[in-house]
């Protein structure tokens, strides 16, 4: 309400008159309602964002903060705004992996499987928001799970890469995971040489008094692409194989090794051990295994 409107409406027209009556009130005021003005502290925790005010607090008058480790030691104010303040959602998921890239190479079958972790990397870890995320990859590559939220728990992905349909040599690719924190594009590569395996690692024929013995193992091309081209060979001439080389693709190739104890070579009767070779032509790749034959003379 204006001055003048006050004056109008008690018929007054003297406007200086009308202010002192006007300061007399507000004196008057201030005497009855005495000011009761209170200080509450509180140790400030660090990571802790909001403190309960005293239940008989009306009015914020004042915030101010010392720093113990200030060599004044002097309380300062904190400005407080005017404004209405803005509400802002400070919480901010971000994408984060254990994995940068993935490479397959390893085992010796037509798949092969990897894992790496999902977390939400958010700074704010007091007011996290969901991740939400989901991941696709090229053909050749197939994720468990493939999508889902993170909060503050972690998520364990498993990669499944298959060459079964790859062509010879490296292929490249990649996973890539899409989300509300960020996206990445994880690098992916595959080896899908030729490359030999056997059914078996020994042969243990035991004791043998005369004669000879036989027994068998596989050949088989690992990842089943291309054609696996080998040769086998005996270390020692008591123990020999049917098969000196050959070729595989999908198909297993079965090898017969003969120990003969009646060898020239076979003098004493004791403990007699070869190693069998299997190696990969080496035009078309390294891979070699090694099976290791035993026998006793008796």
């Amino acid at each position: 309400m204006l001055i003048k409107e006050i004056m109008e409406r008690v018929g007054m027209t003297q406007t200086g008159r009308a202010l002192a009556y006007i300061k007399d009130a507000l004196d008057e005021m201030g005497i009855v309602a005495e000011t009761d003005i209170r200080t509450s502290r509180q140790d400030i925790i660090k990571g802790k964002r909001f403190y309960n005010l005293p239940s008989e607090c009306l009015k914020l008058l004042d915030v101010r903060c010392k720093d113990h480790n200030n060599a004044d030691s002097k309380w300062r104010s904190i400005p407080r705004s005017i404004y209405e303040p803005e509400i802002v959602d400070e919480a901010t998921p971000v994408l984060s992996t254990s994995q940068t890239s993935f490479h397959f190479a390893g085992p010796k079958n037509a798949s092969e499987t990897a894992t790496f972790i999902i977390t939400n990397g958010d700074p704010d870890g007091s007011f996290t928001k969901a991740l939400e995320w989901s991941i696709t990859g090229d053909s050749w590559l197939t994720f468990t799970p493939s999508s889902g939220t993170t909060t503050t728990e972690s998520e364990t992905i498993t990669i499944t890469a298959v060459r079964s349909g790859l062509s010879l040599g490296m292929t490249t690719g990649s996973v890539d995971i899409t989300s509300n924190g960020g996206d990445k594009n994880l690098p992916a590569t595959i080896n899908t040489q030729p490359t030999v395996v056997v059914s078996k690692s020994s042969l243990d024929f035991g004791e043998i008094s005369s004669g000879t013995q036989q027994d068998t193992f596989e050949i088989t091309n690992a990842w089943q692409v291309g054609t696996l081209n080998y040769t086998v060979s005996s270390s020692n001439p008591w123990c020999t194989i049917d098969v000196a080389s050959g070729d595989a693709t999908v198909e297993a190739d079965i090898i017969t090794v003969t120990v003969n104890r009646d060898h020239a070579t076979i003098v004493d009767l004791a403990v007699y051990t070869a190693v069998i070779t299997v190696e990969q032509d080496p035009n078309d790749g390294t891979s070699v295994e090694k099976i290791d034959v035993r026998m006793v003379a008796v």
